[in-house]
């Protein structure tokens, strides 16, 4: 993570306040904990884009259960389509979005692939208990990310992110207990739900699903 900040800020400092490699900046740490976790990073200074990777690899490795949170839900098609395959597959898939937006088109989008998913027989929840800023993933109560990446474009292309992978069932059994408290605070968003919407602003989401690449 100390290096991942070097990176960062050497990307966006003047170059005479860039950082040099010094050891005082990379202290040894005690090890506290016998859960292994996994730093995993991308940004525009890389054409990999290893957190979009990462999710895929997650999607696609489950067995049992996803369970995601997120402010901002706007996925490529590749993302997406390992979603679809995981539920096709009998997966369980959960998806928990904000109930009102920071940015409109964004949010509009968002709607747009929820219901989407919805459609497919993912279960979705709309978070009201506030503004939704989770970024997490929960795949068969084993392992966990939990980061700055959002599930959309910008966040595996445009901005510099970070996220831990921890493999640890007591966590995951933590996250998963958490995930059931946010859930009594939502609405179950099924089809119908969906459907139920003015034409209006079925007419933004799709709208605003052109944009994707560009928000």
């Amino acid at each position: 993570l100390q290096d991942k900040f070097f990176t960062d800020w050497n990307a966006t400092a003047r170059m005479a306040d860039d950082l040099n490699f010094e050891e005082k900046y990379f202290p040894l740490q005690k090890i506290v904990s016998d859960h292994a976790v996994q730093i995993v990073s991308s940004g525009p200074d890389s054409l990999d884009p290893k957190i979009k990777h990462l999710y895929m690899k997650m999607f696609s490795s489950a067995q049992k259960s996803i369970f995601i949170q997120t402010p901002y839900f706007v996925p490529d098609i590749s993302v997406f389509e390992v979603l679809q395959n995981a539920i096709n597959s009998g997966i369980e898939v959960n998806l928990m979005i904000p109930n009102k937006p920071d940015h409109p088109f964004v949010y509009r989008a968002t709607e747009y692939y929820a219901s989407q998913l919805a459609d497919l027989g993912a279960n979705i929840y709309i978070y009201n208990n506030g503004f939704l800023h989770a970024k997490t993933v929960v795949i068969d109560e084993e392992t966990t990310s939990i980061g700055s990446a959002n599930m959309d474009i910008r966040s595996f292309s445009l901005n510099f992110e970070a996220n831990s992978i921890i493999y640890s069932k007591d966590l995951t059994k933590n996250m998963l207990e958490q995930f059931s408290v946010d859930k009594d605070m939502s609405v179950n968003a099924d089809s119908q739900y969906f459907q139920r919407q003015s034409l209006f602003k079925k007419f933004l989401q799709k709208f605003s699903r052109l944009l994707s690449p560009l928000l």
